[in-house]
């Protein structure tokens, strides 16, 4: 299938115009995406390789397009500096530019787009969002956000948020929880109550010679017939918040 240059060169010259460079067409044969050059298929018998994707040889900053294979494209060839590249496409797989300080790439075929500017990154697909600086990332994908900054992180998910991965449980929900603290307020004032009428009913007493006590029971009768009521117990459930762990 290979022909020799001179050969090529003729047939180029056949579908072309201009003494200084020539336009041909063809089908891409080959991506060689390390190269960033592509093998042109002219007809079934010739095949033009390492036609260049930008006008110069080697990575420069810029823009590049990776045509998709079998796809169509339009090249011109240098004669003054014996080489081929691309100029027109009918269809692109990915694009890179490069810059000094940022660079970003786009593939139809990974549906992706990635952008990286100094130390930030940033990749797009059809199902997520990461974004990256040094030890900051955010991250979004299945209805589910995630930041992390070191050993910090927080999660979002639906109406759930969690805290660096919420081992102490839900926040505090401090309504539930003040309600809860006076509640048992009450009960010790209830107690300190209790013991203040004990209090009044033994200063209240007064020994009587050999009643066997009778009168002090007389005196402590109201006291003794109210019973304490039980402490409530504390429960999390109460006043735990388990939309919002930490």
């Amino acid at each position: 299938m290979s022909k020799t240059t001179e050969q090529i060169y003729r047939v180029i010259r056949d579908i072309a115009s201009d003494d200084e460079e020539m336009i041909f067409s063809g089908t891409v044969a080959e991506v060689l995406e390390e190269e960033q050059a592509i093998t042109v298929k002219i007809n079934e018998d010739i095949e033009i390789p390492n036609v260049l994707l930008r006008s110069l040889s080697g990575k420069n900053t810029g823009l590049v397009a990776f045509p998709k294979l079998e796809s169509h494209v339009v090249c011109a060839k240098s004669l003054q500096h014996d080489f081929s590249y691309v100029i027109m496409y009918s269809d692109i797989d990915k694009m890179e530019y490069t810059g000094e300080n940022m660079n970003w790439m786009f593939s139809d075929v990974d549906k992706t787009l990635l952008f990286v500017n100094g130390e930030v990154q940033s990749e797009i697909t059809d199902t997520s969002i990461n974004v990256t600086n040094k030890d900051v990332s955010i991250a979004i994908a299945d209805n589910q956000i995630t930041v992390t900054n070191g050993k910090a992180s927080v999660e979002i998910k639906d109406d759930t948020i969690v805290m660096n991965e919420g081992g102490n449980d839900g926040l505090v929900v401090i309504g539930s929880l003040t309600e809860k603290l006076n509640g048992l307020v009450k009960e010790v004032d209830a107690i300190g109550k209790d013991v203040n009428n004990l209090k009044a009913g033994i200063s209240g007493w007064v020994a009587v010679p050999q009643d066997g006590g009778a009168a002090l029971k007389t005196a402590l009768t109201s006291w003794s017939g109210k019973q304490i009521a039980a402490t409530t117990k504390f429960s999390k459930s109460d006043y735990e918040n388990q939309k919002v762990k930490h």
